[in-house]
């Protein structure tokens, strides 16, 4: 029986494997649920980010309480760029001005998208697990902080990219 699940779970195609990554998120089938597809996207995404600001929040807590005043600076400028990340996916136009309007859209073209979107959620969701495995306990923890802003660096710029795909597209 698991055999059978696997292999139904391995032909799903994209929007049936973006579908269950978000709750909630019903498709882009016409216009009008495109719309709220996307809003239900961004909003996904953006209250991820919101989530794995608590840890590192925490973290950071705990680091200056024991008088790690030295990392605060490397800590206040993740969650800044994680602010400006999670902003950008949350207060952005829903469906970049106008791309679900009367334009057509292919299957074809709705399958990159969907593939785009596919990444750019499993990317936030790489971060958020990489946020809640920090601990205050880290060795070197400058450096693993590294990583998570790359991370930032990383969505900041697929962010910007799906943009600039919404105009390809439509």
């Amino acid at each position: 029986m698991a055999d059978l699940r696997n292999k139904l779970k391995s032909q799903e195609n994209l929007l049936e494997k973006l579908t269950r990554l978000i709750p909630g998120f019903s498709g882009y089938k016409d216009r009008e649920i495109r719309r709220v597809a996307d809003k239900l996207q961004r909003d996904y995404m953006a209250t991820r980010l919101a989530e794995a600001r608590r840890p590192l929040l925490d973290v950071s807590t705990r680091i200056l309480e024991g008088g790690g005043l030295h990392l605060m600076e490397e800590f206040d400028r993740l969650q800044k760029r994680l602010d400006k990340v999670r902003d950008r996916l949350r207060l952005g136009e829903y469906g970049y001005s106008g791309f679900f309007d009367a334009v057509k859209i292919g299957n074809k073209e709705l399958d990159r998208l969907y593939e785009y979107d596919l990444t750019l959620v499993n990317k936030v969701n790489a971060f958020c697990d990489e946020a809640r495995k920090l601990t205050d306990q880290e060795k070197d923890l400058k450096k693993k902080l590294v990583p998570l802003e790359s991370m930032l660096d990383e969505l900041d710029n697929l962010v910007s990219a799906r943009h600039e795909i919404m105009i390809e597209v439509g």
